[in-house]
């Protein structure tokens, strides 16, 4: 499987290069635009297409607010809050 594999998600389609990768960093550098992507890491029971979308809202939300990840393996600790998630 590829779970703790990583996959860049675009923020304007939802659509992928459909690699996994063994980093946050390596998935960034393979991507025309990487602050245009969101990066998502495998996780170990996969993601329903409700969290996935909540996922990409909030990225999306996030980077409309000006947010830009400046060091792609950097974890991020950020909230999932009413500020980047409309109608929750």
């Amino acid at each position: 499987g590829h779970v703790g594999e990583w996959v860049a998600i675009r923020l304007s389609d939802g659509g992928s290069d459909g690699v996994h990768y063994p980093s946050k960093g390596v998935a960034a550098q393979h991507q025309f635009h990487e602050s245009l992507c969101t990066y998502v890491k495998v996780p170990p029971d996969g993601m329903t297409p409700r969290a996935a979308e909540v996922v990409l809202r909030f990225y999306r939300n996030a980077y409309a607010a000006g947010f830009r990840q400046s060091d792609p393996d950097a974890h991020l600790n950020i909230r999932m809050t009413s500020k980047f998630i409309p109608g929750r």
